[in-house]
Formats: structure tokens, C-alpha cells, sequence
């Protein structure tokens, strides 16, 4: 019998992701990288991951976090995949450290998983939920 289907909630920037002035992202511009998000959410997909989706908004910090902390409260969670624009950029380090804060205190026993780039994720899955 196959592995049931995991449930993973995917935060990430979606909607807000911005590039500041003079940044060169190694994985394209931003509607690149959605594309490229939306491809490998497909493989997840197929793979027996359904992904849910939640958008934080750098710029409205307090109301982002309360709304994934809700978010997180939903439901059982098999993994949270924290997404590389909220990682890897130094203009969100105080988002991605919030970010932790809240996955930490609402959901301590769910894995983080995190990807190295747009087309990372079903790795990340996969290693969150090794019997997969």
C-alpha cells in the first residue's frame, strides 16, 4: 500500500516577492521564480504532497505572522517548507527569524523543511518525510 498523502504547508513571499534595486537573483526574476515554484509544486503534487500555500507580506509583519500562526493552527501538518525568499535575502531576516519564532512555538514537533531554490522543493519534502 502506498504512503498516504502528506500535508505540507509552503511559506513563502508568492504575491509580495520583490527584488530590491540592482538585485540579480540567481533563480530570475520574479515571475520566473513563480513559474518555476508552480512546476515543482506539480512534481510534489504527483508525488503524494499536497502543498498549501501561505503568503507572507514583509510589509505588514505583525498581521503576516498572526495570519500564519491561524494558518498553522488549521490542521495536522506533516512538514513546513520555510521558501528561500524569505531565507535568503538580508532585507527579510527579521521576517525569516519571526517566521521560525512562530513555526517554533505554534507547531514545535512539525519538521521544517527548506529548499535551495524554486525548483528545490520536492527534495525538501522528501527529506522532511523520508517515507516518501
Amino acid at each position: 500500500m502506498p504512503p498516504s498523502r502528506k500535508k505540507i504547508l509552503c511559506v513563502g513571499l508568492g504575491r509580495f516577492v520583490k527584488h530590491p534595486p540592482g538585485f540579480v537573483s540567481p533563480f530570475g526574476t520574479p515571475q520566473e521564480i513563480i513559474k518555476k515554484v508552480d512546476g515543482d509544486l506539480k512534481n510534489c503534487d504527483e508525488a503524494g504532497f499536497d502543498c498549501y500555500h501561505y503568503e507572507m507580506n514583509p510589509e505588514d509583519l505583525e498581521a503576516t505572522l498572526r495570519g500564519l500562526e491561524e494558518k498553522i493552527q488549521t490542521q495536522h501538518w506533516d512538514a513546513i517548507s520555510i521558501g528561500f525568499g524569505i531565507r535568503g535575502m538580508p532585507m527579510h531576516t527579521v521576517l525569516f527569524e519571526r517566521t521560525i519564532d512562530v513555526c517554533r512555538r505554534v507547531a514545535s514537533v512539525v519538521p521544517w523543511c527548506f529548499s535551495d531554490g524554486p525548483s528545490g522543493n520536492l527534495d525538501a519534502f522528501r527529506r522532511a518525510c523520508p517515507e516518501m
